[in-house]
């Protein structure tokens, strides 16, 4: 499973999630701190990645 972690989710969550055998993008890896939640949730989606925040 693949999964994008919002800027509040702890970094120690994207360790376990990849340790499990998962794929954990940190939103600070792919977007601008910036960016809107509307865009966030849509490139998610686009992606089909689910959205942990």
């Amino acid at each position: 499973m693949i999964f994008l972690l919002d800027h509040d989710v702890p970094v120690e969550t994207a360790r376990v999630l990849r340790r499990e055998g998962h794929i954990a993008h940190r939103l600070v890896e792919l977007l601008p701190v910036t960016a809107l939640d509307s865009e966030v949730f849509s490139h998610a989606r686009e992606k089909g990645w689910v959205m942990v925040t």
